[in-house]
């Protein structure tokens, strides 16, 4: 890591001007002294501020706020989803009636469609969580980096809990399928006689 003196900016005719210094202090000196005195020194002329406070200060600014959104947010999106589910399979359902009606007269249970549809929801929702986690992993740090550029910040680390990720999309999973369960009970209705109407 480098630093960049300002007697180099001041022989290349850069114009800056200093608005923070750091104080590197030596072994031994009282920390919270050196700082009292140069409060009383300089009074509200500078703002002394223990470096390494500086940083948790401002991760607590930019964190709190998104560890706060991020419960009920997941939850909305949730309740959101399921409920999409439950619609989008319960019409696709009344779509399908004639279909799965004929497919029981073939000697298939309803049962046999219920896990037929099962596995149909469970393999897209793990396409679709597969294709947001990575997403997710790659393109949040470059936001986050984007977003805490003003703060000088080149980089965002992001610490990935392998439990939490599995827990929290096997909930996802389960939810969609119970919502497929719960929009499954025309399937269970003989309709054979509207095909025969038909």
């Amino acid at each position: 890591r480098s630093k960049i003196m300002g007697s180099l900016l001041e022989e290349n005719d850069i114009p800056f001007q200093y608005t923070e210094c750091s104080i590197t202090l030596k072994q031994g000196v009282d920390k919270v002294a050196f700082m009292k005195e140069l409060k009383e020194k300089y009074g509200t002329d500078i703002k002394v501020i223990d470096r390494k406070n500086l940083y948790a200060s401002i991760m607590n600014v930019i964190c709190e706020p998104q560890r706060a959104a991020l419960k009920p947010f997941v939850v909305i999106s949730v309740i959101i989803g399921a409920l999409n589910a439950f619609y989008i399979i319960y019409a696709s359902n009344v779509e399908k009636r004639k279909k799965y009606t004929i497919y029981k007269s073939l000697g298939y249970t309803s049962g046999h469609l219920l896990k037929m549809n099962c596995i149909y929801v469970g393999t897209v929702v793990l396409i679709s969580t597969a294709v947001a986690v990575v997403a997710f992993i790659f393109l949040f740090p470059k936001v986050m980096v984007l977003s805490m550029s003003a703060f000088g910040f080149a980089e965002y680390k992001l610490v990935i809990k392998p439990l939490t990720l599995v827990l929290t999309n096997a909930s996802m999973l389960a939810i969609f399928i119970l919502s497929e369960c719960m929009a499954a009970g025309d399937r269970y209705r003989n309709h054979i006689s509207n095909i025969m109407n038909e």
